[in-house]
Protein backbone atom coordinates (compact mmCIF):
# COMPACT_ATOMS: atom_id res chain seq x y z
CA UNK A 1 0.00 0.00 0.00
CA UNK A 2 1.30 3.47 -0.80
CA UNK A 3 2.61 5.49 2.16
CA UNK A 4 -0.11 8.13 1.86
CA UNK A 5 -2.84 5.50 1.71
CA UNK A 6 -1.47 3.68 4.74
CA UNK A 7 -1.43 6.84 6.91
CA UNK A 8 -4.98 7.74 5.95
CA UNK A 9 -6.09 4.17 6.68
CA UNK A 10 -4.37 4.27 10.07
CA UNK A 11 -6.00 7.58 10.95
CA UNK A 12 -9.39 6.20 9.93
CA UNK A 13 -8.87 3.12 12.11
CA UNK A 14 -8.03 5.32 15.09
CA UNK A 15 -11.35 7.09 14.93
CA UNK A 16 -13.39 4.09 13.85
CA UNK A 17 -15.77 4.28 16.80
CA UNK A 18 -16.34 7.98 16.44
CA UNK A 19 -19.39 9.74 15.13
CA UNK A 20 -19.95 12.98 13.32
CA UNK A 21 -23.15 14.93 13.49
CA UNK A 22 -21.69 18.39 13.19
CA UNK A 23 -19.78 20.54 10.76
CA UNK A 24 -16.42 22.27 10.66
CA UNK A 25 -15.66 25.65 9.08
CA UNK A 26 -13.16 28.44 9.74
CA UNK A 27 -11.65 26.92 12.87
CA UNK A 28 -15.01 26.17 14.49
CA UNK A 29 -16.74 22.81 14.96
CA UNK A 30 -20.47 22.96 15.67
CA UNK A 31 -23.15 20.36 16.26
CA UNK A 32 -26.56 20.42 17.95
CA UNK A 33 -25.31 21.01 21.53
CA UNK A 34 -21.56 21.38 21.06
CA UNK A 35 -19.23 24.05 19.75
CA UNK A 36 -15.46 24.26 19.97
CA UNK A 37 -12.57 26.14 18.40
CA UNK A 38 -9.38 24.61 17.08
CA UNK A 39 -6.03 26.28 16.51
CA UNK A 40 -4.65 27.37 13.18
CA UNK A 41 -2.26 25.05 11.42
CA UNK A 42 0.68 26.13 9.25
CA UNK A 43 0.65 26.02 5.48
CA UNK A 44 0.35 22.55 4.01
CA UNK A 45 -2.19 21.19 6.51
CA UNK A 46 -5.55 20.57 4.82
CA UNK A 47 -8.93 19.57 6.15
CA UNK A 48 -9.42 15.91 5.33
CA UNK A 49 -12.69 14.78 3.86
CA UNK A 50 -12.24 11.37 5.48
CA UNK A 51 -14.47 10.80 8.45
CA UNK A 52 -15.55 9.74 11.10
CA UNK A 53 -13.62 12.26 13.27
CA UNK A 54 -15.24 15.61 14.02
CA UNK A 55 -12.43 17.28 12.12
CA UNK A 56 -9.18 15.94 10.70
CA UNK A 57 -6.24 17.59 9.01
CA UNK A 58 -3.66 15.91 6.81
CA UNK A 59 -0.26 17.10 5.62
CA UNK A 60 0.61 15.18 2.46
CA UNK A 61 4.34 15.99 2.40
CA UNK A 62 4.77 15.10 6.08
CA UNK A 63 2.45 12.08 5.96
CA UNK A 64 0.86 13.23 9.23
CA UNK A 65 -2.70 13.54 10.49
CA UNK A 66 -4.11 15.65 13.33
CA UNK A 67 -7.70 15.07 14.37
CA UNK A 68 -10.24 15.97 17.05
CA UNK A 69 -13.15 13.87 18.13
CA UNK A 70 -15.68 14.03 20.92
CA UNK A 71 -18.11 11.82 22.74
CA UNK A 72 -20.77 13.50 24.83
CA UNK A 73 -22.71 10.41 25.83
CA UNK A 74 -20.33 7.49 26.42
CA UNK A 75 -17.61 6.74 28.97
CA UNK A 76 -18.07 9.94 30.98
CA UNK A 77 -17.20 8.17 34.26
CA UNK A 78 -13.97 6.64 32.95
CA UNK A 79 -10.59 7.99 34.08
CA UNK A 80 -8.39 9.95 31.69
CA UNK A 81 -5.94 7.01 31.69
CA UNK A 82 -8.69 4.60 30.63
CA UNK A 83 -9.90 7.02 27.97
CA UNK A 84 -6.36 7.44 26.63
CA UNK A 85 -5.80 3.68 26.55
CA UNK A 86 -8.80 3.14 24.27
CA UNK A 87 -7.02 5.13 21.55
CA UNK A 88 -4.45 2.34 21.25
CA UNK A 89 -6.80 -0.61 20.66
CA UNK A 90 -5.52 -2.50 17.63
CA UNK A 91 -1.93 -1.37 18.18
CA UNK A 92 0.85 -3.67 19.34
CA UNK A 93 4.03 -3.02 21.32
CA UNK A 94 2.71 0.27 22.68
CA UNK A 95 5.50 2.09 24.50
CA UNK A 96 4.67 5.28 26.39
CA UNK A 97 7.60 7.64 25.85
CA UNK A 98 6.18 10.65 27.66
CA UNK A 99 3.10 11.31 29.77
CA UNK A 100 1.88 14.32 31.71
CA UNK A 101 -1.25 15.85 33.12
CA UNK A 102 -1.89 19.57 32.84
CA UNK A 103 -4.75 22.04 32.50
CA UNK A 104 -6.45 22.50 29.12
CA UNK A 105 -9.44 24.78 28.72
CA UNK A 106 -9.88 24.89 32.49
CA UNK A 107 -9.87 21.09 32.95
CA UNK A 108 -7.36 18.38 33.70
CA UNK A 109 -5.94 16.83 30.53
CA UNK A 110 -3.73 13.81 29.95
CA UNK A 111 -1.09 13.98 27.24
CA UNK A 112 0.97 11.04 25.95
CA UNK A 113 3.56 10.41 23.29
CA UNK A 114 3.76 6.76 22.26
CA UNK A 115 5.60 4.49 19.90
CA UNK A 116 3.57 1.54 18.65
CA UNK A 117 3.08 -0.91 15.82
CA UNK A 118 0.04 -1.03 13.59
CA UNK A 119 -0.01 -3.99 11.21
CA UNK A 120 3.71 -4.40 11.89
CA UNK A 121 4.57 -0.80 10.98
CA UNK A 122 6.16 1.48 13.59
CA UNK A 123 4.15 4.67 14.21
CA UNK A 124 4.51 7.55 16.63
CA UNK A 125 1.55 9.35 18.16
CA UNK A 126 0.76 12.26 20.38
CA UNK A 127 -2.60 12.20 22.16
CA UNK A 128 -4.44 14.52 24.51
CA UNK A 129 -7.62 13.52 26.33
CA UNK A 130 -9.80 15.65 28.58
CA UNK A 131 -13.37 15.91 29.83
CA UNK A 132 -15.61 18.93 30.03
CA UNK A 133 -19.12 18.64 31.44
CA UNK A 134 -20.55 15.49 29.81
CA UNK A 135 -18.10 15.49 26.88
CA UNK A 136 -14.81 13.72 26.29
CA UNK A 137 -12.36 15.13 23.78
CA UNK A 138 -9.60 13.25 21.97
CA UNK A 139 -6.95 15.27 20.15
CA UNK A 140 -4.51 13.08 18.23
CA UNK A 141 -1.41 13.37 16.07
CA UNK A 142 -0.41 10.37 13.96
CA UNK A 143 2.98 10.84 12.34
CA UNK A 144 5.83 8.91 10.82
CA UNK A 145 8.56 8.36 13.39
CA UNK A 146 10.93 10.45 11.29
CA UNK A 147 9.66 14.01 11.42
CA UNK A 148 7.54 13.42 14.52
CA UNK A 149 9.21 16.14 16.59
CA UNK A 150 8.46 18.82 13.98
CA UNK A 151 4.87 17.61 13.64
CA UNK A 152 4.49 17.46 17.42
CA UNK A 153 5.42 21.13 17.75
CA UNK A 154 2.57 21.98 15.36
CA UNK A 155 0.25 19.65 17.30
CA UNK A 156 1.13 21.24 20.66
CA UNK A 157 0.24 24.70 19.33
CA UNK A 158 -3.00 23.27 17.91
CA UNK A 159 -3.92 21.73 21.28
CA UNK A 160 -2.98 24.88 23.23
CA UNK A 161 -5.48 26.87 21.14
CA UNK A 162 -8.31 24.33 21.61
CA UNK A 163 -11.32 25.86 23.38
CA UNK A 164 -14.78 24.51 24.13
CA UNK A 165 -17.40 27.22 23.59
CA UNK A 166 -20.48 25.21 24.60
CA UNK A 167 -21.07 21.59 25.54
CA UNK A 168 -23.84 19.71 27.34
Amino acid sequence: MRKLGWWMLAATLLVGCAHTDGRYANGRYTSKDLEYLVGDLPQGWRVSSRKPADVAFFHRAKGATIYVDNSCTRYSDASLHTLANHLFFGFEDVEVLRQETYELDGREALSRVVLARLDGVLVKMGITVFKKNTCIFDLVLLSPKDGFDENYEVYEDFVDDFEVVTCP
